[in-house]
């Protein structure tokens, strides 16, 4: 279901979609605890998961050769200091070498 049918708010959107019961007690579990409604709680859950689909999405284009690690880190949206410790993180032995350098420097 897209935006266009069902605006609720300018940049809003309304989607619907099933959740597993399991998932839902623990959505409303998280809620009561932190005082907030589902709504909330689920727009945090899928900004961050969002944010971290994009790292996962940035490294494996990274690992595969197919993106500069300047670029892995812009689609990212982190610094590349932050995408090194990332994928350090995820136990990737960064090669960062004259290719990387080229690249970066748009000689290729």
């Amino acid at each position: 279901m897209g935006c266009e049918d069902n605006k609720k708010k300018e940049n809003e959107c309304i989607f619907c979609f099933s959740i597993k019961e399991s998932i839902l007690k623990e959505i409303d579990k998280i809620a009561e605890e932190d005082m907030s409604n589902k709504e909330v709680i689920v727009k945090k859950m899928i900004g961050l998961g969002l944010r971290e689909f994009r790292k996962a999405k940035a490294s494996k284009l990274y690992k595969e050769g197919r993106i500069s690690l300047s670029e892995a880190a812009k689609m990212a949206g982190l610094t590349m200091k932050r995408m090194k410790e990332y994928l350090a993180e995820k136990d990737y032995r960064l090669d960062y070498g004259i290719l990387d350098i080229e690249r970066e420097l748009g000689i290729l």
